[in-house]
């Protein structure tokens, strides 16, 4: 893959580090062209590899068809598909997939199953990527999750795929999804992630996704959420699945007076909330005090611990939430960006960027494996072996490597 001369003037380090890419690359363009079902005629110029490897480019630098392909041929000089070209093949692909759905279901009704089968496809291919972290025992301990939404703007017209929120960046309208992930230093990986609706309950996405991540081998030691989620339901539906939960109250008028009353940090006891159909759920209160002094009450069903623990233990782990907000962020360094209202292209860049992340971690988790078994651990105290600036300069690199050796191989066809 990488030529032996390339090693000659790099540090030891560096070697390693760009033999893992190269492998990464290699992996991601493996498992994406093994699930993503892009058919093309046999005597097809620009075949499927080209097309998964051309969504990668676009996706690692953040930016349309349009720029990367001509990036790729005016920078690279690699024959690279137009723009347009590109984008027919992804139209063709789609046409395709909604061409497969029964044809007595309505209109509507055969979209959805469509995104919903390529969103399978996507999701299969990360699955292959969590396969490896199993096998470098990312799931052999219980490990603290997180839960939470994120959203990316939208600035077309509405369809049903699109939720309607708080104005953000000059728009009201977002496509929205729901993910949950490790967010233990070390093992920080996407488990699962949903597109998410109008009509969804986040009490049933909630479900949804303690029930896959479970089905893909990860035991929740204990899942961190936000106050979003600080529902009766969302309660109830925790307790029933037997799931270990730390989440902030929302200050209404109830735990507000009960904090106030009990003036200070420590483990208030159990409390209960209702909803406007009378249900009522219940939980342990825990009253800690915030940096500025002030008090934040935390609901809780972890009763094994003495107060004096549960006091200490509720802020420090609840503080690995925001590994989750960091990974959205750096998932959005990755994504493709299109002017196309097809929600199927905008779903798909969202988990094309939620896979490079996955690379970017298994990466890691594989440097800090192999550098633990070297003496002097050259990635000792770090909270990751490589960044993704620089890895995303490694797998460039891979990409217009394969690309030149696909030109090679390949006769000149005129077009």
């Amino acid at each position: 893959m990488i030529s032996s001369e390339l090693f000659e003037w790099m540090s030891g380090r560096r070697v390693r580090e760009v033999d893992v890419s190269g492998r990464a690359y290699e992996l991601a363009l493996d498992v994406l062209g093994r699930h993503l079902e892009l058919r093309s005629a046999r005597n097809v110029h620009y075949d499927n590899g080209v097309i998964c490897a051309g969504l990668v480019y676009l996706s690692m630098n953040n930016t349309y068809a349009q720029t990367a392909m001509d990036d790729l041929r005016e920078k690279h000089g690699l024959d690279a598909p137009t723009g347009a070209a590109f984008r027919y093949r992804l139209r063709q692909f789609w046409a395709e997939q909604l061409a497969e759905q029964p044809r007595g279901e309505s209109d509507y009704r055969r979209t959805v199953l469509a995104q919903m089968r390529i969103w399978r496809m996507l999701l299969d291919a990360n699955d292959d990527l969590l396969s490896i972290a199993k096998r470098l025992g990312v799931f052999l301990e219980p490990v603290t999750c997180a839960v939470d939404y994120t959203k990316v703007p939208y600035y077309g017209d509405f369809n049903p795929s699109v939720v309607r929120s708080r104005k953000e960046r000059g728009t009201n309208h977002f496509y929205e999804y729901a993910t949950i992930s490790i967010v233990e230093k070390g093992r920080k990986v996407c488990v699962y992630s949903l597109p998410i609706n109008l009509l969804d309950q986040k009490s049933e996405v909630l479900e949804r996704l303690i029930a896959e991540a479970r089905l893909r081998g990860v035991v929740i030691e204990t899942l961190l959420l936000d106050r979003a989620f600080f529902t009766v339901e969302c309660i109830n539906l925790l307790k029933g699945m037997c799931v270990s939960f730390i989440m902030p109250c929302v200050s209404n008028s109830r735990v507000s007076a009960a904090v106030d009353s009990f003036g200070r940090p420590g483990r208030f006891g159990a409390f209960s909330i209702s909803n406007s159909e009378r249900e009522t759920a219940e939980f342990t209160m825990v009253v800690c005090r915030g940096k500025k002094g002030k008090l934040i009450p935390f609901a809780t069903n972890i009763e094994w611990l003495s107060p004096r623990s549960l006091l200490k233990r509720v802020p420090r782990m609840y503080r690995k939430r925001w590994s989750i907000e960091t990974t959205f962020r750096k998932v959005k360094e990755v994504i493709g960006k299109t002017t196309s209202q097809l929600a199927f292209l905008r779903q798909t860049y969202f988990m094309l960027a939620t896979m490079i992340y996955n690379v970017w971690q298994v990466i890691n988790m594989s440097l800090f494996f192999i550098g633990a078994h070297r003496r002097p651990n050259p990635y000792r105290g770090k909270d990751v072996a490589m960044a993704l600036p620089r890895l995303l300069r490694f797998l460039e690199k891979s990409l217009v490597r394969s690309l030149r050796d696909w030109m090679r191989n390949v006769p000149v066809k005129g077009r």
